[in-house]
């Protein structure tokens, strides 16, 4: 949601404090490792693999939180996609806990 709304609204892109490049990037990151994290959970996958992804998510939910609280205090329609970011980067933090829950349960490889 946030690479498609920096690339499509110039308002958005230049509230990000990434820019409109660093907003695609990290928002097709948050898209690719959300999805392979949510499989490794599902798989219960231990390993370097999970912990890299799990490192890989806190990285680009905080960088998410950044881009979110810049459009909350932006104001306008920036405030809409602030708000759904917020929900993201809870979202990301709950895939991280389900990677991070499988591998402290022992599970096999």
């Amino acid at each position: 949601m946030a690479a498609l709304a920096a690339a499509m609204f110039a308002e958005i892109a230049d509230v990000s404090p990434l820019g409109r490049i660093g907003t695609i990037a990290v928002g097709v990151a948050a898209a690719v490792l959300s999805a392979f994290g949510a499989v490794l959970a599902f798989r219960r996958t231990v390993g370097a693999l999970a912990t890299i992804v799990a490192l890989g998510l806190g990285v680009v939910g905080g960088l998410l939180a950044l881009i979110a609280f810049a459009f909350l205090f932006a104001g306008g329609a920036s405030l809409i996609f602030g708000v759904l970011l917020v929900h993201a980067v809870f979202s990301i933090a709950m895939i991280v806990r389900a990677v991070t829950h499988s591998r402290s349960e022992g599970a096999t490889p």
